[in-house]
């Protein structure tokens, strides 16, 4: 790992703090929408179209503002160190005169995909098999994600927006400041815990575990955050086009 990364221990719980305290007060705004349709009797899924997205794109401005302060402003570093470069690979990688480029960006976040999309399968089959229901994956209701013009800025919030904000903070910012202080092994097993605690779902807790593996392996060998990007964005129009679908 690149040993350039001025980030210290303190910050990384700084921001971790930092986004938590981000992430209540969304829930608390949502929370207090809801009282107040409950109080009058408004349709929930209405009165939510509007003000959902506002919140997801404040949520996820906030988490990039918390990695500009501890990189950027604070120690003045460069965006190559957030892995904003373009994707390398060991030599030992390039097989048969393929291009990095196809490589980085295409071969491996594919592979990436496809062990996640049948981790998730198999995990959805043991789980419903052994009749665990709270462990059960759920689809997410097409009717939160809105209608018109909010369906599309949800489509976008949640298939690039999101992703970007969340690679950055996890695997850009994060991964690099725990695997030098901790290894790889511990970096990677800390920073996907922190993933899957984020979306707080007990259902979805162990698959986005895994997939935060995936994502910090894929990103200690790119040494980029875009081959990931390119995952969790594919992973995230999945469930969107699923909630269509069922």
């Amino acid at each position: 790992m690149d040993k350039t990364v001025p980030w210290t221990s303190m910050d990384l719980i700084h921001a971790i703090l930092l986004m938590i305290a981000s992430m209540g007060l969304i829930i608390g705004l949502l929370s207090f929408v809801t009282l107040q349709d409950m109080a009058f009797g408004l349709d929930e899924v209405k009165s939510h179209d509007s003000f959902m997205p506002t919140t997801f794109i404040v949520l996820n401005g906030l988490i990039l503002l918390i990695v500009w302060y501890f990189t950027l402003r604070k120690y003045n570093s460069c965006l190559a160190v957030l892995g904003l470069r373009n994707p390398v690979l060991p030599q030992s990688y390039i097989k048969f005169g393929m291009p990095q480029s196809f490589l980085t960006l295409i071969g491996l976040p594919a592979l990436v995909l496809l062990v996640s999309i049948l981790f998730m399968a198999l995990y959805t089959l043991v789980v419903a098999s052994a009749g665990w229901e709270v462990f059960e994956p759920s689809i997410v209701d097409d009717k939160l994600i809105g209608y018109g013009n909010i369906r599309l800025a949800n489509i976008i919030i949640i298939g690039l927006w999101g992703p970007f904000a969340e690679e950055l903070f996890f695997r850009g910012f994060l991964l690099p400041g725990l695997v030098n202080k901790l290894g790889k092994l511990v970096g990677i097993l800390i920073v996907s815990l922190l993933f899957a605690l984020a979306h707080l779902s007990l259902a979805s807790f162990l698959p986005i575990f895994v997939i935060g593996i995936l994502l910090a392996s894929l990103y200690l060998l790119t040494r980029s955050i875009w081959p990931g990007l390119v995952v969790h964005s594919f992973q995230n129009s999945i469930v969107i086009l699923m909630s269509f679908t069922y």
